[in-house]
């Protein structure tokens, strides 16, 4: 699976280095810069795919980088943090072909949104098809072990867990799409564990695992947002199905919330297209 490389350009150190704990939890690679120049000067010699600028900074502005990399590359996503009253000129930057543009203190849902239209819109240009990654939750070693081979086989990018717990650590550090969780599991269970897990991001489908007998807390689960539900033993057909539709209505979700902000953009550059200069 490719790994996009984000550059961070941002010259309060601590900001810098929360945003890049951050973003590589999305699932980017990161390089980091202290200001404008030595952020070009990293970008002519890393090629990223996705830059990340403030829009205030010594040596070299959030908005002379953006013009400095959309002439070395046009294709290159940039966004740009900026301050409380900097309206006009990040409607400037998006008429520069910035993508986007997040205000500080940073929003983590807005920056994972801008990241994912980045990242759409990189794969549109290079005709890369989506690998999602698929979190196993599973206690039986053996059985965990083939669905873990199934999965890859089948194209999959697969992490497993063999606790709630460790699912639960899992997720907070890396970014899962598909979450496949038996019911009954050691430590946390698997409801609990997606119910906390949906606390920390509501951007993955779920499909539930279960045995003779669990089939209402298999519908409680659905609904509290899991897609479906397989009964043990697992018709290895049906679940890459079910798999399949989870992907789907996934990339759905995502693409109407990437739809929704490319039009909030959109409008506030034309209503600022159309405010009357004051008197």
């Amino acid at each position: 699976m490719e790994e996009y490389k984000v550059l961070v350009i941002e010259d309060d150190e601590s900001a810098k280095n929360f945003l890049g704990r951050v973003i590589k939890k999305e699932g980017f690679s990161v390089l980091t810069a202290e200001n404008g120049r030595v952020g070009v000067e990293i970008f002519e010699k890393e090629h990223p795919e996705i830059v990340i600028s403030d829009l205030k900074m010594p040596e070299m502005s959030g908005m002379e980088v953006l013009k400095a990399i959309k002439r070395i590359s046009p294709l290159t996503q940039v966004i740009l943090m900026t301050a409380f009253g900097e309206v006009d000129t990040t409607i400037e930057a998006l008429r520069e072909g910035a993508l986007d543009y997040i205000r500080k203190p940073i929003d983590l849902d807005i920056l994972s949104l801008s990241l994912g239209r980045a990242k759409e819109k990189i794969a549109a240009d290079k005709k890369l098809t989506f690998i999602p990654k698929v979190l196993v939750m599973e206690d039986d070693v053996t059985a965990q072990e083939l669905l873990v081979k199934l999965l890859e086989k089948d194209g999959k990018h697969v992490v497993s867990a063999i606790d709630g717990e460790k699912a639960l650590n899992i997720f907070k550090q890396e970014k899962i799409d598909i979450v496949l969780t038996d019911i009954k599991m050691p430590i946390i269970d698997g409801l609990t564990a997606l119910h906390e897990m949906r606390k920390i991001s509501d951007d993955f489908e779920a499909i539930i695992m279960t045995g003779y007998g669990d089939e209402a807390s298999a519908i409680k689960a659905m609904h509290e947002g899991a897609m479906n539900y397989l009964k043990k033993p697992i018709d290895f057909e049906n679940l890459l199905i079910f798999i399949q539709k989870a992907i789907e209505k996934l990339q759905m979700t995502r693409a109407l919330k990437y739809r929704t902000r490319e039009l909030e953009l959109a409008n506030r550059i034309i209503q600022e297209s159309t405010t009357p200069i004051s008197q």
